[in-house]
């Protein structure tokens, strides 16, 4: 499948072949046509004007000297030639040399072949040709490389020197000429182009002939120009298929690293997921430079939560709020009797304290402070944590970590005074909160988490085990810690371990050693599949002893509780059966013995595990984005050990997130499992045409899909568009929100909460309150509202979900993790009842790793200290390949630092004063004095 070309990178074959009219690539109108056929130039009666009869005749003579011998024809062909070269032309018309010099050109041919060797009268054919060869022919290359080598390209003017680029390209690929054949022409073309201002036709040229490394020859590329082939081929790469496109960007990182664009270089770098380049840049950078202190903070931005808080009193948006502070009951009139943590009217039951807990810490995310746990509003308030119930108290203890998060210390020592409570939930949520404090982003210098929570990982039992092992893969997120799969390798190779802390195992290493490809991880986790995702084996007696409970507290049995009640029921059916036939006449005993050699049924399918999922995502998270030659090997692997085909479409989408690819997507679509419509989303929410494709597929989905994927399709809509509330997603979300089918309203909620989430949307608030009064007698779908509530207000707006950064060219591994695990126990029957509604709706805290701030804040180079500065935010435009300098932004606005950037913003400084190192306006910027 060819390669879409991005704006103004049209292959250079398809720009340069001359069309019916006889002009390069420009159609005239049918009587300029007509007069190019006829060697003539018509005015408006239908005749030659004088000068240009003048013309014709003049070099009507000239050919004829040409055909004669001796120098009078040299000085005749000489003129003919500079002829053509004064001639100008229109946009629309071919010049009026090469239409009267038509009629001669097969004449020309034949005295050219008379002469033989290398003449110069080549070089004229070879012009003539662009607009009288054939389609096909690629008579002008062929009749150039005839030519004269003192005839340099440029003399024929760039039209001229696109055309032939155009047949190299063609003729190379069509196997007509051998690479080696055109070299020395693409050596001369190619500084022609670059002088000329034609850097995408010089990477068409190379990247038509598999020759990108010509653009790294010294001296071709100016320093003053490296901007411009380098986001070229960076933006081809999006559209080229393996292994091209990491080819176009690792020379588009040699000339960034050439050109000591440092951060440039390393943001490819980072594109291309190489930690030797990433290295190698590093290292390239000066000593105790700006651009070094630039790359580190690219890499590891520090004191997070001091330029956090910083922002946000700027912003004047410091002050803790309240859960109430986001419902707004009092605007909704049947919502008055639900009341809130500080309301009059409050329920205090475990749902309501429970959906309350997750929105105070969405809410108050990285502030270290909030007005229910930390700082109550009344000092003699009881603790808002030991109001909760069972499960409750592990989300409220854990909701610590949110708060504090990326305030290391702070969490530490507000945590700490729970890790010894004689509460397992307590202490099990304070493991947890260990886990988020650095959510993916700050580096733990000590191992704190390591310290205390590797011991209760290896001996706990129960949930404080799980807490701990969860809270370790949060931890140390893409960090491979060789200490931490010590620990964590062992609980998911014993088969004896339960599925449910096998399952958090292995998503725990498969978060730690996200995108890293490790074959021995790799063999382990299929082997954990194989012990507990097998059909037919009966499931480990920790799997069966605790029943699933709802956010309301109540039990419901699993289905292997029910087919074990079903299985003691037979030996007593057939002990009556044998005691009736022993008592009865020989026809009774006759009916009995046909009854007894009747085969018996087979025993019950196993049941399937709510934290299955996490089996193959842990795999899958290994071979994040790392291509689908990569996953060749390992999904037959994982077929051949009873995986089906939910794990290999939970494989491919690892593999291929982002990418866009539109073969996966279609071999998803031929799949047809309940993960196709999220599988969709998340391959296809890399780029604008991608999103708008899968938009469009999940249409057809909602109407001609199977139920299951009828009920991903709403989570699927809030993947594609994470922190990004566009209209008519929206828009179809609240109409799913109001299903009748309780599964497809709940994803819908949850989708539009991701959405929204981080965008203080007031439309989505909007509805969302609506949403909370009409399912206020429903108990789970009402806290599934309070959730989405808390994600669309997540920091106060001052945070994003989106995995993507840098403008939307570089994924995060770890923040791609964190969603992609609470995407996946959504997925399924009763997924969302069976998890986040049920007994493990602390999987949402992963969502931690997600989380990223959406600011820029721009510091002195030298101080290090915040510098306010006029930036311009607008909206993206896409320039690649244009001339001239466009502008990039549109619909700007001139704010100062710091500034919030929404999903398809970009930002650029309002002042020539200052300039920075930063490839992207985004983040920490360091800025320093023009001199």
């Amino acid at each position: 499948m060819a390669p879409v070309p991005p704006a103004g990178g049209a292959s250079a074959p398809e720009k340069m072949m001359p069309d019916e009219s006889g002009s390069n690539g420009h159609r005239s109108p049918d009587k300029t046509a007509s007069a190019a056929v006829n060697g003539t130039a018509d005015t408006a009666d239908g005749h030659l004007s004088p000068e240009d009869a003048e013309m014709k005749e003049r070099l009507d003579l000239l050919v004829e000297r040409v055909l004669t011998d001796g120098t009078t024809g040299e000085a005749a062909l000489q003129a003919i030639a500079d002829a053509i070269r004064s001639a100008t032309s229109s946009m629309t018309s071919v010049p009026k040399p090469l239409k009267f010099l038509r009629p001669h050109y097969v004449v020309l041919q034949r005295r050219a072949e008379e002469l033989g060797g290398h003449s110069f009268l080549w070089d004229v054919l070879s012009v003539m040709a662009m607009t009288m060869s054939e389609t096909g022919s690629l008579e002008c290359l062929r009749f150039k490389l005839r030519g004269t080598e003192t005839c340099a390209v440029s003399h024929w003017g760039h039209e001229y020197v696109r055309t032939l680029a155009g047949e190299i390209g063609e003729a190379v690929n069509s196997g007509a000429m051998q690479l080696a054949e055109v070299s020395g022409l693409m050596d001369d073309i190619l500084p022609v182009l670059m002088r000329n201002n034609a850097e995408p036709e010089a990477c068409d040229l190379c990247m038509e002939v598999d020759q990108l490394e010509r653009l790294l020859q010294p001296g071709l590329i100016e320093r003053a120009k490296h901007e411009r082939v380098c986001l070229y081929l960076v933006s081809c790469a999006q559209y080229l298929p393996e292994p091209e496109d990491r080819h176009a960007l690792r020379v588009a990182y040699r000339v960034y690293l050439r050109a000591g664009a440092y951060a440039r270089a390393l943001r490819v770098a980072l594109m291309m997921g190489d930690a030797e380049a990433q290295a190698e840049v590093m290292a390239a950078a000066p000593a105790r430079s700006a651009a070094k202190r630039q790359l580190e903070l690219m890499l590891h931005p520090p004191d997070l939560s001091e330029h956090l808080k910083r922002v946000a009193r700027e912003l004047e948006i410091h002050e803790a709020k309240t859960p109430e502070d986001i419902y707004k009951s009092h605007l909704v009139e049947s919502m008055r009797r639900f009341g809130s943590a500080g309301g009059a009217a409050q329920m205090d039951s475990a749902r309501q304290n429970l959906a309350a807990t997750l929105v105070n810490a969405l809410v108050n995310c990285g502030f270290s402070t909030d007005k229910l746990i930390v700082e109550p509003v009344a000092a003699d308030a009881p603790n808002w944590i030991f109001r909760n119930k069972s499960h409750g108290l592990l989300s409220a203890t854990a909701s610590l970590g949110l708060i504090f998060l990326y305030d290391r210390d702070g969490g530490v020592a507000e945590i700490n005074k729970y890790l010894d409570s004689p509460e397992e939930f307590v202490r099990a949520g304070a493991m947890l909160a260990i886990g988020m404090l650095g959510g993916g982003r700050v580096e733990d210098e000590f191992d704190t988490a390591l310290a205390l929570l590797s011991e209760p990982a290896e001996q706990s039992t129960g949930y404080t085990r799980l807490c701990a092992i969860l809270g370790l893969g949060l931890a140390y997120a893409g960090t491979r810690n060789a200490q931490v799969s010590e620990t964590l390798i062992p609980i998911v190779a014993d088969a004896a371990t339960t599925t449910e802390t096998a399952a958090v195992a292995a998503l725990a290493l498969g978060l730690v050693f996200v995108s890293s490809a490790d074959p021995d991880l790799t063999a382990t986790l299929i082997q954990a599949m194989a012990d507990h995702l097998s059909p037919g084996e009966a499931p480990n007696e920790g799997d069966a002893a605790e029943p699933m409970q709802t956010v309301d507290g109540v039990e419901s049995a699993e289905a292997g509780d029910r087919g074990d009640g079903d299985a003691k029921k037979r030996p007593v059916e057939e002990a009556t059966s044998n005691a009736t036939a022993a008592a009865t006449e020989s026809s009774t005993t006759e009916t009995a013995a046909a009854a007894s050699s009747t085969p018996r049924p087979p025993p019950p399918p196993r049941p399937v595990h709510p934290l299955s999922h996490l089996f193959p995502l842990a795999l899958g998270l290994l071979y994040l984005r790392c291509g689908g030659a990569s996953i060749d090997a390992v999904i037959e692997a994982a077929e051949a050990m009873g995986g089906g085909s939910v794990s290999t479409e939970v494989l491919e989408v690892c593999a291929h997130y982002g990418s866009g690819d539109v073969l996966t997507v279609q071999k998803f679509l031929a799949g047809g499992t309940e993960w196709t419509p999220l599988a969709v989303a998340l391959v296809s929410g890399g780029e604008e045409i991608g999103q708008r494709m899968a938009l469009r597929l999940f249409e057809h989905l909602q109407q001609y899909g199977n139920e299951e994927q009828k009920r991903t399709v709403p989570l699927a809509l809030g993947a594609l568009c994470v922190s990004d509330p566009r209209l008519e997603v929206i828009d179809a979300l609240s109409k799913l929100s109001h299903d009748h089918d309780t599964e497809v309203a709940a994803a819908a909620v949850l989708g539009m909460g991701l959405a929204a989430a981080g965008t203080n949307n007031s439309r989505v608030a909007g509805l969302l309150r609506q949403l909370s009064a009409f399912y206020a007698d429903d108990a789970s779908l009402l806290f599934m509202v309070r959730l989405a509530q808390g994600l669309t207000h997540l920091g106060r707006g001052l945070y994003t979900l989106s995995p993507y950064y840098s403008e939307g060219a570089l994924l995060n591994p770890v923040a791609a993790a964190g969603l992609l695990t609470v995407l996946a126990v959504g997925v399924g029957p009763n997924a969302l009842k069976q998890t986040l509604l049920g007994r493990y709706h602390y999987l949402m805290y992963a969502l931690a790793l997600t989380v990223r701030p959406r600011f820029l804040i721009t510091l002195d180079a030298d101080t290090e200290e915040p510098v306010p500065l006029p930036v311009r935010v607008g909206q993206a435009v896409d320039t690649v390949g244009q001339a001239g300098r466009p502008k990039t932004i549109t619909g700007f606005q001139t704010h100062t630092t710091p500034v919030l950037l929404s999903a398809g913003e970009r930002a650029e400084l309002a002042t020539d004063d200052w300039t920075g190192d930063a490839a992207v306006l985004e983040g920490v910027v360091l800025v320093r004095k023009r001199h």
